[in-house]
């Protein structure tokens, strides 16, 4: 069996190289065989290995990874899904069915691995290319090879170590003036192990002809208990290439129910051609240690691209925020809306850079962090950055933090209202801002829906308005 060692720390480079850890020895090991007729999935691995050599496992030194602490990480051997654990079934599904619609158009992996039982392309148009990368790279090898070719070497270290150890994932190419008016969803579930730490490497290509819109939910679910599983990490990867005047609203939604062993790592790339528009929401609710890094690349000009996030957090849930937008031609624009509601220990981490080329003239850009504290405990680190090196420019970043306004409160009791309800309305307040962003209604219903069932009880405008209204009835009754 073949190990890779690590090379070529770059910061490292003038010391001795370290030993290869558990975590690199395990997830670099040719431990999976691929067959002669996925040479295109062979070759995405062994390109991936390579980059992941080069960049080395992220320590706190870098000032990305600053705030996120890996080492457990790092001393922990993590293997892939066996072929034979148990999986999961469509009643464990259902809640994260978007309306309640078992028949919608949906994309389900497990562990990784594409499972075509849980699935349901009844509903996506038959001019749409929507197949596993593991059948890509046996029918299609040259198109797959094509539409990864677009993509540079990732400076993401854990981009890299996807394409290392990716054993499956889903192809969705859209045709030019093609336009999908029902959200597409694509499940990518984690169950955990009791035997021993596993990993999952699931790669998504998503590809939008000229002139093509489409809507996509992507949520990564671990549905392990508590305690009951060893650690897990879901380390996706999703690109995306959208041609002139192609339009993509997409919903990324991570929750592990497994919180305290669960690591998610989410890169997501997107390459933005004239015209083209991107808009992102990126959603966190609990579990583990979570990073989502984000590249947008504006390409050609009048390009968009929109990143809005929401981080409804309680326990002692970490979520990172990498997000790097590239100015890359003139007049092109781009949005930031970043929230987070912190309770108990939860952490938030946003680190944003917006760059703007030196002959990208006419660019607007803008990026705003906000965040609620509702303990004592909770923390928060926010890092808007600007680097521009044109002179003809529109651009703005912004950061605060606070707890819920005084003033704010009193006038909503002044107005009757009972003073924990009218707690509970503001934070929800804050976060349906975001959430209200989302074009589709179905898709922003059933986002609402999955955050009310997240948040804490104590600031839940469900629970406090039952509690408060149980309260006030009993009341009534004593002095009836």
């Amino acid at each position: 069996m073949a190990v890779i060692t690590m090379q070529n720390r770059p910061n490292k480079a003038h010391k001795i190289q370290p030993a290869p850890t558990p975590f690199e020895l395990a997830v670099l090991s040719d431990k999976t065989q691929m067959d002669a007729q996925n040479s295109a999935i062979t070759t995405i691995r062994e390109t991936g290995k390579s980059r992941y050599q080069q960049l080395g496992f992220p320590t706190r030194r870098l000032e990305a990874w600053k705030f996120i602490d890996l080492k457990a990480l790092q001393n922990t051997e993590f293997l892939p899904y066996p072929d034979n654990l148990a999986t999961v079934n469509k009643a464990d599904l259902a809640p994260y069915m978007i309306g309640g619609n078992t028949n919608a158009s949906r994309l389900v992996f497990v562990n990784g691995r594409y499972v075509d039982s849980l699935s349901n392309t009844a509903g996506i148009p038959k001019s749409i290319t929507a197949i596993s990368l593991m059948l890509a790279s046996r029918e299609m090898p040259t198109e797959l090879s094509a539409l990864e070719n677009i993509f540079d070497a990732t400076t993401d270290a854990f981009a890299a170590l996807n394409a290392a150890t990716v054993e499956d994932g889903v192809l969705l190419s859209i045709p030019q003036q093609t336009v999908v008016d029902k959200p597409i969803q694509i499940l990518l579930v984690s169950t955990g192990d009791s035997s021993a730490p596993r990993m999952a490497s699931p790669r998504c290509l998503v590809e939008l002809g000229q002139g093509a819109k489409a809507e996509l939910v992507v949520e990564c679910i671990g549905l392990g208990k508590t305690g009951a599983v060893q650690p897990t990490v879901n380390n996706t990867v999703i690109q995306i290439a959208a041609r002139p005047e192609a339009e993509l609203r997409m919903t990324l939604i991570q929750e592990a129910r497994h919180e305290a062993t669960a690591y998610s790592f989410t890169s997501t790339e997107a390459k933005l051609e004239a015209n083209s528009c991107l808009e992102m929401t990126t959603v966190a609710l609990r579990g583990g240690i979570a990073r989502h890094n984000v590249q947008a690349h504006l390409l050609e000009e009048g390009a968009h691209c929109t990143l809005n996030g929401l981080n409804v957090l309680n326990g002692d849930t970490k979520v990172h925020h990498h997000t790097e937008i590239h100015h890359l031609a003139p007049a092109c624009t781009s949005e930031q809306v970043y929230k987070s509601i912190l309770e108990d220990q939860s952490m938030a981490d946003f680190d944003g850079t917006i760059t703007v080329a030196r002959h990208a003239q006419k660019t607007d850009s803008s990026q705003m962090n906000r965040t609620l504290l509702l303990s004592e405990d909770a923390k928060t680190y926010t890092r808007p950055q600007l680097k521009i090196d044109a002179d003809d420019v529109k651009c703005a970043h912004g950061a605060t933090v606070g707890q819920l306004e005084e003033e704010q409160l009193f006038y909503l009791v002044s107005r009757g209202l009972n003073p924990e309800i009218a707690q509970c309305l503001l934070t929800f307040g804050f976060a349906e801002d975001v959430i209200n962003r989302i074009n589709l209604p179905l898709v922003r219903q059933y986002l609402e829906s999955r955050v009310l069932e997240n948040m804490g009880q104590s600031h839940n405008p469900k629970s406090c308005y039952a509690s408060c209204t149980k309260i006030e009835k009993s009341a009534c009754e004593i002095e009836g």
